[in-house]
């Protein structure tokens, strides 16, 4: 096993990181005014910015040479459409098995996408919905 320092999202660069109250919500998004209203007044306060390496996983796939992702597991605190937007490559030859991701559903960071925006991406490269879990 082997650790990468380095984000996963659409872009290959250099990217703001938001450092929040509860580190469980950083994200490379910023906190929606109106997230607030779901998880509590401090959860999501942002408290700094640093700048982090991001990749995509096309790229990182080509430069660690890895041609079939059995299982990608997505966590990213809102940010989960980019790096699927960063994966199309590898979505439209069919070269993820089975994708794995938290979605959260109400407002909690700017820019974040609704639940039909993750189907009408997946199901445009031949994927379907499998489960929700809680």
């Amino acid at each position: 096993m082997y650790c990468n320092q380095r984000a996963f999202s659409d872009h290959h660069g250099v990217l703001p990181f938001n450092s929040n109250r509860n580190s469980a919500t950083n994200s490379l998004l910023k906190t929606d005014r109106r997230g607030a209203a779901f998880w509590g007044r401090d959860l999501l306060n942002t408290i700094g910015q640093i700048e982090v390496n991001s990749t995509t996983v096309d790229q990182f796939s080509r430069l660690t040479n890895i041609p079939d992702i059995d299982i990608l597991k997505i966590d990213v605190q809102g940010a989960e459409y980019s790096v699927l937007n960063g994966a199309r490559n590898k979505l439209q030859d069919q070269r993820i098995s089975l994708i794995y991701t938290e979605l959260i559903l109400c407002p909690t960071y700017e820019k974040q996408k609704r639940l039909r925006d993750y189907f009408s991406l997946l199901e445009g490269f031949g994927y379907v919905f499998l489960n929700f879990f809680n």
